[in-house]
């Protein structure tokens, strides 16, 4: 018997009310040359009835008989999975008719990359589309953001199954995040993709994780992953009040000045590390300065009126790395003229005409 090229993995905890959903957007893809494996973890509704009402060959239906946790039923799937990539699915999520054929074409034609996941559709309750989450998709940019936030819908992405079991796969002692964490130790072996187009639908609704587990718990976790990855990727140590102020998915303030400066200093030290790291292109240099200068905002925004001349210092240092392509953006003039106060500003212009003479000559 032939392994099938694709494992759909879904786990499976109290989802009676979308699960039929879920599971008939894989059995009606267009694509058919996978494997179904639906793993009930000890659900105390009728979703392992739902599961063993279905009759197609495709699916293998593990059932728990008691509760073990979500990255505990994922590691197990991954052991047992056969095939080649892994495609995953939530069991309130929806997958497009064509997504997994798109991501299998796009992992067999790009043999250097890991991962590949999409924008994804956000959906009510009802099954309304609600918004459409954008994701990065240059290979740069995503490499960039992934140090300060997770970059993938978990219900979007298809894996590598060697690649994901030789980083350690899910780490089970994480109460949040876990994706998050994986994709940052994958990053570090192999190169990560995003699709500009929507492949699945991410379901909103009282029962989500998301909504469920206490937010301090939540955003705690995820700003461990930040300063592993922060360190994985750069070499730096941050302690998590830095880590949650650099953090992009968890809207914290700067605990004290000193964590905000060590916050700034941090972008600025990761912005040398990835420039010094590889070759790059001007173009590709601009790219990386713009995405920290967004950043050096973004954290100024939710520290508002403080430190007007350490992020003054910090575009400074940003700045040397390209400055006439930084000083051209909008970001030193019409949103530094809302954050910083008025010295900070003429600082920063006359920085600018510093940069740009010396760039000419």
């Amino acid at each position: 018997m032939m392994e099938p090229k694709v494992t759909v993995m879904m786990a499976v905890y109290n989802a009676e009310n979308y699960l039929r959903q879920a599971i008939e957007s894989i059995l009606s893809q267009s694509f058919d040359d996978f494997e179904f494996l639906i793993h009930d973890d000890g659900s105390t509704d009728h979703s392992a009835e739902i599961i063993q009402s279905y009759r197609d060959s495709r699916i293998r239906a593990v059932l728990n008989p008691i509760n073990q946790g979500e990255e505990r039923v994922r590691n197990q799937c991954l052991q047992i999975a056969r095939g080649e990539y892994i495609a995953v699915l939530d069991a309130d999520d929806i997958a497009h008719r064509d997504r997994l054929k798109i991501q299998t074409d796009f992992l067999d034609r790009h043999r250097d990359i890991s991962l590949v996941g999409s924008r994804y559709e956000i959906i009510d309750e009802s099954g309304r589309v609600t918004g459409n989450q954008k994701v990065p998709t240059d290979a740069l940019n995503i490499r960039w953001k992934l140090l300060l936030g997770n970059q993938f819908g978990h219900s979007t992405v298809m894996y590598r199954r060697r690649d994901v079991l030789a980083v350690g796969g899910y780490d089970e002692t994480l109460p949040w995040g876990t994706d998050f964490d994986l994709w940052v130790r994958l990053a570090m072996r192999s190169r990560l993709a995003n699709l500009e187009y929507p492949l699945s639908q991410y379901r909103v609704h009282t029962q989500n994780a998301t909504h469920t587990m206490r937010s301090t718990v939540r955003d705690n976790s995820l700003i461990k992953v930040v300063a592993k990855s922060i360190h994985l990727h750069t070499g730096q140590t941050v302690d998590l009040g830095v880590a949650g102020a650099l953090s992009q998915d968890v809207p914290r303030p700067a605990p004290s000045k000193p964590a905000l400066e060590l916050a700034f200093d941090t972008i600025c030290r990761s912005l040398g590390r990835f420039i010094n790291s590889v070759a790059l292109n001007r173009r590709e240099n601009e790219t990386l300065v713009t995405l920290a200068v967004q950043d050096l905002f973004r954290i100024a925004n939710r520290n508002p009126g403080s430190l007007g001349l350490a992020l003054t210092k910090s575009l400074w240092s940003v700045a040397r790395y390209d400055p006439c392509s930084l000083f051209r953006k909008c970001y030193v003039g019409t949103v530094a003229n809302k954050i910083l106060p008025p010295g900070a500003v003429r600082a920063v212009k006359r920085i600018s005409r510093v940069s740009s003479a010396l760039h000419e000559t």
